[in-house]
């Protein structure tokens, strides 16, 4: 009798366990790794938007991850991978203006507008911008949550945390808790960008991964070597 079976990539947990768990070991992260992972969550963002395809539902809890650790369990290295495309849709998929995701009251008053807009001018190139801004934006309350790394937010959805004031649309960016990590000045300042309140202002999902990683190179410790 012939059986099939299915084969899948066994992950960790998803991103809140890659800092929960450091803190409950009292395990350190390395920002390296952090910055890194930040990296490949745009980098699959980016993917999706270059080929018409919008999440709407970007959170820790989508996204998993595969640890290196060394003798001590310490996390070296990290790889992230998004999941749980139930409310994916490709744009060209998407009819009468139905994105097939909840429009969250969460989602900043811009973002709103820019789709009801959008759906009553009859506009779809206009309607599939807007919801790739909404995915950036969600991209960059996980990206602010991550650095930040309090793992009482892991426990309550990115977009609903009392923890954290970018997950709120009329609130502003806070970005207190990411100086006390030490996160560099212009690192935050791509963080802003991506959760700006107007969706208009922000970096598409390429330009954003392209940004991040022009940052990363400029801190890389070889080119700290090369100024010394």
């Amino acid at each position: 009798m012939d059986r099939v079976g299915f084969v899948g990539q066994k992950y960790e947990g998803d991103v809140a366990d890659l800092v929960s768990d450091s803190l409950h070991e009292h395990k350190q992260i390395g920002l390296n790794v952090l910055y890194k992972s930040c990296s490949d969550i745009l980098g699959a963002s980016a993917a999706l938007h270059q080929r018409d395809i919008v999440n709407g539902d970007n959170k820790p809890a989508n996204t998993f991850f595969i640890s290196v650790r060394d003798k001590t369990g310490t996390i070296t290295d990290a790889k992230v991978y998004l999941a749980d495309f139930g409310g994916a849709r490709k744009l060209e998929d998407i009819k009468n203006f139905d994105s097939g995701v909840t429009i969250s009251e969460y989602d900043p008053p811009g973002d709103r507008v820019w789709r009801r807009a959008a759906r009553k001018a009859g506009n779809r190139e206009e309607f599939g911008k807007a919801l790739k801004a909404r995915d950036v934006y969600q991209r960059g309350v996980v990206l602010y949550q991550l650095l930040e790394g309090n793992e009482e937010s892991w426990e309550i959805d990115s977009h609903r945390t009392t923890k954290h004031p970018p997950a709120y649309p009329d609130a502003k960016f806070n970005e207190e808790p990411l100086r006390e990590k030490h996160v560099p000045d212009e690192m935050i300042a791509q963080l802003k960008a991506m959760m700006d309140p107007d969706p208009k202002k922000r970096p598409d999902a390429d330009t954003a991964k392209k940004n991040w990683d022009q940052l990363l190179f400029k801190l890389s410790p070889a080119k700290e070597s090369e100024k010394a």
